[in-house]
């Protein structure tokens, strides 16, 4: 029995100096033998470590020193490593001396894409930047996103934009005026650019016509032109061109208010050096609408033809026609700076227990 308590005895002795041995402990300053704090100490190839307190201090424990590497970095210094063996003291004094050294890059990815954005754009500063080199303040409306909410006007689509509110709707009359009116930054704009040209985009214009809409905010919309921009910013709409290959679609909407919307776009080579490229996208809508007597007919069709001259040039054509025939939306304009004429809700001819009429005229 005695022999027995004798070996426990001795070997917990062993545990106990091998557990001391295994600790490494010291302090890190640098070369002025000013304490650094927060330094990185760490065994090479595991996962083990720790930093240095307020005064440079450090300990770390380790399954055991012999032939382990001790790493000592930290930002701005030049990193050092020791050898570690079992013979070696406890308490280690580390000097760091100044460097060039900096953290490493750290690239975060996932699988979670948004697939409404665009990342460059080549007619917001006339050169194909990507968002991050570009300047300019803009927002860009897809035509996945168009697509996603079954949008048919657009007016709806610019909702998508944001810092744009819409004055009043379009009225389909002459296409300089009849288009919609929007505010951006306080000052009104209408969408009179396309493909980054000063034009017409007319009021009837189908969504699945457009490639995406950029919406320039402030004044570097002037870039373009003083005729048909504001310094509040300007709407371009990029229409759809034809492309390299063969493909097509034809698709249907359905929604409330008897909205039936059928869509076309094809799309071919017309030789067989593939060169010359033809595009057709056409669309018929006809629509009611909350009112009474509302309604919308429209009938649009775009044919486009493009020659590839060579590599770094390509020459577009393109026809827009259409054919509406609808009844304008409800507004009530205020003369401004004048008085009104009429001066009671009775006057104004409107019935104040209407709440489609009442919400129309907030």
């Amino acid at each position: 029995m005695k022999g027995l308590s004798t070996a426990l005895l001795l070997l917990l002795s062993v545990v106990a100096t091998m557990a001391q041995n295994n600790v490494v402990s010291g302090s890190v300053s640098d070369a002025d033998g000013v304490p650094l704090m927060g330094v990185n100490i760490i065994i090479k190839g595991t996962k083990t470590g720790t930093q240095t307190d307020y005064n440079g201090n450090f300990e770390l424990n380790t399954i055991a020193k012999d032939g382990k590497t001790l790493v000592v970095s930290y930002v701005g210094y030049k990193t050092k490593t020791y050898t570690l063996n079992n013979q070696q003291s406890e308490n280690l004094t580390v000097v760091l001396f100044e460097g060039n050294e900096l953290l490493q890059e750290v690239a975060i990815d996932t699988d979670r894409k948004n697939k409404f954005s665009r990342k460059e754009s080549a007619y917001v500063s006339k050169l194909p930047l990507k968002d991050l080199d570009n300047s300019h303040v803009y927002s860009t409306v897809t035509t996945e996103l168009l697509e996603s909410q079954v949008v048919t006007s657009i007016d709806d689509a610019l909702v998508n934009a944001t810092g744009v509110s819409k004055l009043w709707e379009a009225t389909g009359r002459d296409p300089l005026r009849g288009t919609g009116y929007f505010s951006t930054r306080g000052f009104s704009t209408q969408p009179q650019m396309v493909n980054g040209l000063p034009g017409v985009t007319l009021s009837a214009i189908d969504p699945s016509y457009i490639e995406r809409i950029e919406v320039i905010k402030g004044p570097s919309a002037t870039l373009f032109g003083s005729t048909f921009t504001s310094l509040g910013g300007l709407i371009n709409v990029v229409t759809k061109k034809p492309y390299k290959g063969t493909g097509g679609s034809v698709s249907y909407t359905g929604g409330s208010f008897g909205t039936h919307r059928v869509s076309l776009d094809v799309n071919t080579a017309l030789n067989k050096k593939e060169n010359m490229y033809f595009r057709l996208n056409s669309s018929y809508l006809t629509q009611d609408s909350f009112q009474d007597a509302g309604f919308r007919k429209t009938f649009f069709v775009a044919p486009s033809l493009m020659y590839r001259v060579n590599n770094r040039l390509n020459l577009s054509a393109g026809l827009e026609y259409s054919w509406t025939r609808q009844t304008n939306p409800s507004m009530l304009f205020l003369r401004r700076g004048l008085p009104l004429v009429s001066t009671s809700i009775e006057e104004l001819n409107v019935d104040p227990k209407n709440h489609l009429l009442r919400m129309m005229c907030t």
